[in-house]
């Protein structure tokens, strides 16, 4: 059968087949390699999906990576990743809050803005504009960083700065300044002496003006020792004050001596001495006042003729009844063979004696028994004789008074009629401030040993300093040596009001913490006002160390005598707290300035 092949007519069958086989095999060929081809496309595609889930995983990393860099918008600082984990350097985030980005600093774990505001970005301009000036503090910044740390003070130069200048115009005398700084910090550590100077500078400078007498002083009292000092000034003083023995001592030249009376009140510096040591009229005269030396503290053989003054000498003379005479001194008038003692006066008024005036019935006895009439004349003898009424004893007057007991008067019995020996301790034992008034006459210090606190009792008269010689004066402006001031040590908690009585105190010591704010009222002691015992233009400094621990407690209010007053602090300003863990000290000077009216300068001062 014929087969349509299209245009060129139909072949034969055999041609047919032929082509057909080739066609098949062709086919088949092309069937075979599409089949290959399809096996390396699944190989291909499997590969791919592989790569694909590969390329997903990575991709899932690289978003967590980037979410734990990136941690997207949030309202203020985070302190983990989205994932709860560390932050790490780098991390960054969106702040709402101020609309900035951040980025995370791990080495100062910080959080810190990626740029700048148009605000800083002026300042940056400025900074730029001043760039040489900027690279100046960049050499500089050890300097800039030590002026940050005392910015405060930066602060309070700039508000001084018209001082600041006047001192750059004095830069040669703040030089001299820092060269004796230490000397400086000592000056402001006496803040409070200064003020005091400077309040009594007119004292300062009349004390400059007297200097000489004042370095005089010094170089007189040495103030006080346990053991004797050295020194080339005859006159010197010195108190050794060694417990059981304490004594004011005097160097006469080449040893030292008692300068006044002991405890027992003996004067050694007599007792001790060789030799004579006589006292003048104008010393014991200065020294005891009117009637010092009563009758009862004079011997009966004590005054004896040659110490009786004239008038009482002319009151003897002038005795014709011989009153007073008692059988003893008859004993020795008759034992008298020398007349020792009587005056031509004194005799002759025995010889007129006609009457025997005076004479008692024993004194009578004692010439009856008289055989050989010693010690009368013949006169005498006649006169007695002749006195057959044997009269009782006339009255007297003048300085001496009285008929049988006689009475020396007041001040009668002068120094010179007074034996030195005579003038003991028992003698003047009973002296009272009352009979030590007016200017001392010179007595020389060397006289003065053993004096002690129990030989001046009460309160003692006013002394002229330049009634003493040989003893250094201490006066207005006199420098001395360590004295040493009361400090009552109390374990009492500040708080309340505290009664602070000057008679007694001087530095109180509170050792207990304070246990809240308190009140310290000056007065004198309870019972008397501060107001009664200062005179107006004087003042007291008084100091009160107060114990704190945790809490800052402080003093509110300061009163003198029940009344508030507004101290003047220190600074110009009330502390408004305590210091904790510290003693605070304070310091008032009550300055009476009226009747109870007083200006009180106070400071405060922590010690830790």
């Amino acid at each position: 059968m014929a087969l349509y092949r299209g245009p060129g007519g139909a072949g034969d069958a055999t041609t047919d087949a032929s082509s057909a086989g080739t066609l098949a095999t062709t086919k088949a060929a092309e069937a075979a390699a599409s089949a290959a081809a399809a096996v390396v496309s699944k190989d291909a595609a499997a590969a791919s999906a592989t790569a694909s889930a590969a390329s997903e995983t990575a991709a899932a990393g690289y978003v967590d990576t980037f979410d734990d860099l990136y941690l997207g918008a949030k309202s203020s600082d985070p302190t983990t990743d989205n994932d709860g984990g560390a932050l790490t350097d780098g991390d960054l985030y969106y702040n709402t809050t101020l609309n900035r980005m951040k980025v995370y600093d791990l080495g100062t774990t910080t959080w810190l803005f990626t740029t700048i505001t148009a605000a800083e970005v002026v300042k940056v301009t400025t900074v730029a504009d001043n760039i040489t000036n900027v690279n100046t503090v960049g050499g500089i910044d050890a300097n800039v960083t030590t002026v940050a740390g005392i910015a405060a003070n930066v602060t309070t130069v700039a508000g001084v700065s018209a001082n600041v200048t006047t001192v750059a115009g004095v830069s040669g005398n703040v030089t001299t300044v820092a060269g004796i700084s230490s000397d400086v910090t000592t000056v402001a550590a006496d803040g409070t002496d200064i003020g005091t100077v400077s309040t009594n500078i007119a004292n300062v400078n009349t004390a400059a003006g007297n200097i000489s007498p004042i370095n005089y002083f010094a170089t007189q009292y040495l103030g006080v020792a346990s053991s004797a000092p050295t020194t080339t000034v005859t006159g010197a003083l010195y108190y050794n004050n060694t417990g059981g023995s304490e004594q004011l001592y005097v160097w006469d030249g080449s040893a030292w001596q008692d300068a006044a009376f002991s405890a027992t009140g003996a004067v050694t510096a007599f007792n001790t001495r060789t030799g004579a040591v006589t006292l003048s009229s104008a010393d014991v005269t200065g020294a005891l006042s009117t009637g010092a030396i009563a009758t009862a503290k004079i011997a009966d053989d004590a005054i004896t003729a040659d110490k009786l003054a004239n008038s009482i000498n002319t009151e003897i003379a002038a005795n014709t009844a011989k009153t007073g005479i008692t059988s003893g001194q008859a004993s020795a008038i008759t034992a008298n063979t020398a007349k020792t003692g009587i005056t031509s006066g004194q005799a002759s008024a025995i010889t007129a004696n006609t009457a025997k005036t005076g004479i008692t019935s024993g004194q009578a006895s004692e010439i009856t028994a008289n055989t050989a009439k010693t010690g009368i004349t013949s006169g005498q003898a006649s006169a007695i004789t002749a006195n057959t009424a044997k009269v009782s004893n006339a009255t007297h007057t003048g300085d001496v008074t009285g008929a049988t007991a006689l009475t020396i008067a007041n001040d009668a019995v002068v120094t010179a009629k007074i034996l030195d020996s005579n003038v003991t301790d028992a003698k003047i034992a009973g002296m009272t401030s009352s009979k030590l008034t007016g200017a001392l006459p010179a007595i020389s210090g060397a006289s003065l040993t053993s004096l002690t606190s129990g030989n001046l009792v009460g309160a003692l008269p006013a002394i002229s300093g330049t009634a003493l010689t040989g003893i250094a004066v201490l006066d207005n402006y006199s420098p001395f040596v360590n004295s040493t001031e009361k400090v009552t040590v109390a374990a009492t908690a500040a708080t309340g009001t505290i009664n602070y009585d000057t008679n007694t105190q001087s530095v109180v010591y509170y050792t207990t913490a304070a246990s809240g704010d308190w009140t310290v009222n000056f007065r004198a002691s309870a019972s008397a006002s501060l107001d009664s015992v200062l005179a107006v233009g004087e003042a007291i400094t008084l100091v009160h160390l107060v114990t704190l621990t945790g809490s800052e407690y402080r003093n509110t209010t300061v009163q003198v005598d029940g009344v508030g007053i507004t101290p003047e602090w220190q600074g110009g300003s009330a502390p408004t707290e305590g210091n904790a863990n510290s003693i605070d000290s304070y310091t008032y000077t009550i300055i009476k300035t009226g009747s109870a009216a007083f200006t009180i300068l106070a400071a405060l001062v922590q010690f830790a």
